[in-house]
């Protein structure tokens, strides 16, 4: 990474990220947003399924369908963000949350489009893709092993010596199985826990978002189009 930027500052408006267009405002806002932005959609994808299917008990198919609520609330964004929570509220949060990066997809690509010169805005809006592409790549990583260390920690009472690649290896619901009938229960409640501790990391990509909007700067699309 050090490398690349170097070699980036020194090639300067013929590098593939020119600084003119790095430096401003409008860039930098729009690409912490869609980093942030598409990594909170990205890690809900990625373990909601799990969280489904271990905790609550559906079945695949089952949990493919209570992704709709979210897969429906970005649509219409798009158009136009535990255990004991109650059905109607689960899917209200997964369709608000879905519904808030929808509607956060496209304005980031349409302020590169407003504030910068025409000959500009085809590398703009790659930036704005790279960030979109390179944010959730890196933060599904830093969830899973978020996961894994915190399961490990969870379950060390009840699995002893139980390690990340081990969960991976033979899966939570299989593992779940091995674990005594009388401790079951408490083996739910630590990858419960386990994944609510994942979500604080979905919490504070999405409060990032907001640092994103509010350097955005303040133009007027119309008068662009105009």
């Amino acid at each position: 990474m050090a490398g690349f930027v170097y070699h980036q500052i020194r090639r300067g408006d013929a590098a593939a990220l020119p600084g003119r267009i790095m430096r401003r405002r409008s860039v930098i806002a729009g690409g912490i947003f869609m980093m942030s932005g598409n990594s909170t959609g990205s890690v809900l994808e990625y373990y909601l399924p799990t969280y489904y299917q271990v905790i609550r008990g559906y079945t695949p198919a089952a949990s493919g369908d209570m992704m709709l609520p979210i897969i429906v609330g970005g649509t219409i964004g798009v158009l136009i963000h535990g255990i004991h929570t109650a059905l109607v509220q689960l899917i209200l949060y997964t369709a608000f949350s879905g519904l808030g990066y929808g509607l956060g997809f496209s304005g980031p690509q349409n302020a590169v489009q407003t504030v910068l010169a025409s000959e500009d805005v085809p590398l703009g809006a790659s930036i704005m893709l790279f960030t979109q592409s390179f944010g959730p790549a890196v933060a599904v990583a830093i969830a899973q092993v978020l996961f894994l260390n915190r399961l490990s920690t969870n379950l060390d009472g009840l699995v002893p010596g139980l390690t990340g690649a081990q969960i991976e290896s033979i899966g939570l619901s299989e593992m779940v199985s091995r674990v005594p009938a009388a401790q079951s229960r408490q083996a739910l409640e630590a990858i419960d826990q386990s994944l609510i501790q994942t979500w604080y990391l979905v919490v504070g990509l999405a409060c990032v978002t907001m640092v994103g909007s509010l350097l955005m700067e303040w133009q007027s699309v119309r008068s662009r189009r105009d």
